[in-house]
């Protein structure tokens, strides 16, 4: 018996086996599933060949492979198919968490002060999406909390940083133009 928080391994041939039967590929087991079923199923004979003596002989076990090989195969694509439906549902999630913080900050826009709206004016005006300011700056440092603007990840000091606008949001203002007059 296994100690506590040892767990008992199986042995290791059983693990070698796994591990062959993992190795091998679906479309070999595939072929093997298809080759046991055209012995069992197809008549008989076939391009000369007599297969009556072999079925009468063999052929339980011709179906016992077949469906075990079939079965391989079937969890080999299942293996891959959970793989594909992960991936897309993590991508899928992704974009949609993505689309909510972006909505989140885009409806920031109706809530700006005055200041606000002119630096953003400002900024549509000259067509530039990124603005040199710093900390004091009271209206870059707002927008930067409401996430209109961004400060990117390079060297900077407190009195002289970048705020760029994020691209989501610069499309949003060149779509609203009419309400950012210069």
């Amino acid at each position: 018996m296994a100690e506590e928080g040892n767990p008992i391994s199986p042995p290791e041939w059983v693990s070698k086996t796994l591990a062959t039967i993992d190795a091998i590929s679906g479309y070999t087991y595939a072929a093997l599933a298809v080759a046991g079923g055209v012995i069992i199923f197809l008549p008989s004979p076939i391009f000369g060949v007599d297969l009556g003596p072999l079925r009468k002989v063999w052929g339980a076990w011709i179906g016992a492979g077949t469906i075990a090989f079939a079965v391989l195969m079937i969890a080999k694509m299942a293996r891959t198919f959970h793989t594909w439906v992960v991936s897309a549902l993590i991508v899928r999630n992704a974009r949609r968490a993505q689309g909510m913080r972006e909505a989140d900050v885009l409806a920031h826009l109706a809530t700006l002060s005055n200041e606000e709206r002119k630096l953003l004016a400002r900024c549509l005006a000259d067509n530039r999406r990124s603005v040199m300011g710093n900390h004091l700056n009271a209206s870059l440092v707002q927008l930067a909390s409401k996430g209109l603007f961004e400060i990117p990840t390079q060297i900077s000091t407190p009195m002289q940083m970048t705020y760029v606008i994020p691209d989501f949001v610069w499309v949003a203002l060149q779509e609203r133009k009419a309400d950012f007059p210069p």
